[in-house]
């Protein structure tokens, strides 16, 4: 994830900021075999990959004092989804060089939703520089809202891909 927030407001309590958040996360299923589909039981073959990508405005209120500073975040936009199911091409017949292995997409779906999220934090203060940067490490859970509707175009019978989806996170955060 990469964000950028800048400082609105500073309360008794806390301090508000402002900014926007471009983010990413996949789930690969590297499990080849004959897994069921819950929905029609019927196998899925090979790997099956989800990777969601979304962008836009974000809120953070940052509590507390020193080393450690808490927070609550909540933030929405767009959403993007693309869904593969692809099998991995034996060597004899894959061309590229033996760099990285070869897939076969079987079938994919591509689908964007707006959604949202809500976020809760901790900010760990690892080391200052002279010229003012404060360098942080970063633990947090965010729990997505999005509904990317029917499943069927993918596979008949799939159902509906929505929310929520925890992510936790765990980064480097620079700033002033």
């Amino acid at each position: 994830e990469t964000a950028y927030h800048r400082h609105i407001a500073n309360w008794e309590r806390g301090n508000l900021y402002l900014g926007a958040e471009f983010g990413a996360f996949i789930f690969n299923n590297k499990e080849s075999g004959d897994t069921p589909q819950p929905s029609t039981g019927q196998p899925i073959k090979g790997d099956l990959d989800a990777r969601v990508w979304y962008a836009g405005p974000s809120i953070k209120f940052m509590m507390g004092e020193g080393r450690f500073k808490y927070f609550l975040g909540a933030g929405g936009g767009y959403y993007r989804l693309d869904l593969t199911e692809s099998d991995e091409i034996p060597r004899p017949t894959c061309t590229n060089l033996g760099l990285l292995p070869c897939f076969e997409t079987k079938r994919s779906l591509n689908r964007s939703a707006m959604g949202g999220y809500a976020s809760l934090g901790v900010d760990l203060a690892a080391f200052h520089t002279e010229s003012g940067w404060e360098w942080r490490l970063r633990l947090e859970d965010k729990i997505h809202l999005i509904n990317f509707g029917s499943l069927d175009r993918f596979s008949l019978g799939a159902g509906h891909l929505s929310g929520p989806i925890n992510v936790i996170q765990v980064g480097v955060v620079a700033g002033f």
